[in-house]
Formats: structure tokens, C-alpha cells, sequence
């Protein structure tokens, strides 16, 4: 990389909207908070690993039409494998969700250019949706953890009738959105 290519990006950069900022901000807050969660149930924080995660995250954010945000979510669920022994940890569910928030806010990222602005009603929209996805997983998760609980065992016909619940209610919740 030549000193053109570099003062070339650093005026790019210097005229990201303060909203592309924090959209970024927010993208890689999450993926660093996934990974942390995984140091919390694992005993230990792999500084090598929260590194890789924070640099990955940050390229993805910066570039979100490249598939580096794939790296980052493979690398934070490949380091929850490999360091947690109890997967299904009530840790699984904030781990899972700040993935959520990394991928939710790669993908508005990339459906603009990197100067664009986006409309409140765009960022509310993207946010109540993404919220009935997120409630709607932590409820089927509570329904795994009561069904283990109550040593039920696991029903095909239960499973299938919560999926078309929930489906329904994210397509209702869609199209009562829409414009």
C-alpha cells in the first residue's frame, strides 16, 4: 500500500456521517461483547482471540460488502465451541444475541454507500424487527429450558407449531410495518 492509497481512505474516512459511525461502533461492540460472554463462561479471556475478533469485526464494519463479517461470526461461535464445555449455558442466550446485533447491523450497513444517511423511520424499522426476532428467540429458547426442566421429552409436532407461531408473528409484524 502506497502513501496515495492511504490518503486516499483517510478522506473517505473523514467524510462518514457521524450515524455510519456509531452504526459501526455498535457492530463492533457486538461482536467484542459475543466474545467476551465466551471468556465469562470459559473462566478466561483469550486476549488473542478478543483481538482477532475486535480487528475482523472492525474491517467488516468498515467494509460491509465483503464477507469478513462471516469470518467474525465463525470465529466467535468456533472459539464458543472449542472454550466452553456447557454449551447450553443461560450465557448461550446474550452471546447469541450480540451475534445478532453484529449481523442486524452489517446487513443495513451494506445495503447503502458508506456516506449515506439513514432515515429514522429505516433504523426504526430495522429495529422493531430485529426485536421480534430477538424475542421470539429467547421465547423458544425459555420453552427449551422449561421442556428441560420438566424432563419432557422432545416433540416434533410442538417444535414445528412454535416455528409457525413465531414465523406468523414476525410475517404479521412485517407487514403491519410496512409502508
Amino acid at each position: 500500500m502506497n502513501l496515495a492509497e492511504v490518503a486516499h481512505w483517510s478522506d473517505r474516512l473523514r467524510t462518514v456521517p457521524a450515524q455510519r459511525w456509531g452504526l459501526i461502533a455498535v457492530a463492533v461492540a457486538a461482536a467484542v461483547a459475543a466474545s467476551s460472554f465466551t471468556g465469562v463462561v470459559a473462566g478466561h479471556v483469550d486476549g488473542f482471540v478478543l483481538t482477532l475478533v475486535f480487528a475482523t469485526a472492525l474491517l467488516a464494519a468498515l467494509r460491509p460488502d465483503l464477507h469478513t463479517a462471516l469470518l467474525v461470526e465463525t470465529i466467535v461461535v468456533w472459539h464458543w465451541f472449542a472454550a466452553t464445555e456447557d454449551r447450553l449455558t443461560p450465557w448461550a442466550m446474550p452471546m447469541g444475541l450480540c451475534l445478532f446485533v453484529f449481523h442486524v447491523g452489517i446487513a443495513l450497513m451494506s445495503v447503502a454507500p458508506m456516506r449515506a444517511i439513514f432515515d429514522r423511520t429505516v433504523i426504526w424499522r430495522w429495529s422493531v424487527r430485529s426485536g421480534y426476532v430477538a424475542v421470539a428467540t429467547v421465547a423458544v429458547w425459555l420453552l427449551v429450558i422449561v421442556l428441560d426442566g420438566r424432563q419432557a421429552a422432545g416433540s416434533a409436532a410442538l417444535t414445528a407449531v412454535a416455528f409457525v407461531t413465531l414465523t406468523g408473528l414476525v410475517l404479521a409484524a412485517r407487514v403491519r410495518s410496512a409502508p
